[in-house]
């Protein structure tokens, strides 16, 4: 009985891991079609954004070229912020980040980027105030070195001194 438990505990396992991964692919599946999808839409806008300004220049002025020119890019910066957060839960779903130098796609666990030799570590992504307090504490360790080195200086001066 014990050897058809262990079996079907490692079926039950198998099972929910196989359905994650497909859950975990589908999803990138339709991130992607929803980027490619986003992308197509902005093409057709910039081509009737060149139909518009070429009909502004043929007919001299038309009276709402600005505001349709100011309406085909809205449409398309809200399509580019769209196609950026698929992008962003693609990276989430493979389990990777973007380097901050070169904006080169690499995995989580990285502290260094293999692309530009930059740190990557979460700790300088959140915040640049904890790189300014490692620099200060980089700074006050040095100071504190300094002063210990010119102390025992000092002390040797002295024990010189009272040696003579």
């Amino acid at each position: 009985m014990e050897f058809f438990e262990k079996l079907g505990n490692v079926a039950n396992k198998t099972c929910k891991y196989t359905t994650q991964q497909t859950n975990r692919l589908a999803s990138i599946t339709k991130l992607k079609w929803k980027m490619s999808d986003y992308k197509t839409k902005i093409n057709d806008l910039y081509t009737e954004l060149g139909k518009i300004v070429y009909e502004n220049n043929v007919r001299e002025e038309m009276d709402d070229f600005e505001d349709r020119k100011k309406e085909h890019c809205k449409k398309i910066d809200k399509l580019a912020d769209e196609i950026e957060e698929c992008r962003k839960k693609l990276l989430e779903l493979n389990n990777k980040k973007q380097c901050p130098n070169c904006y080169s796609e690499i995995y989580v666990e990285f502290n260094y980027c293999p692309n530009c030799g930059k740190v990557v570590n979460n700790a300088s992504e959140n915040s640049e105030e904890q790189q300014d307090t490692n620099k200060n504490d980089e700074e006050n360790e040095k100071f504190d070195l300094n002063e210990e080195i010119e102390n025992n200086s000092y002390e040797e001066d002295l024990e010189d001194d009272e040696e003579a």
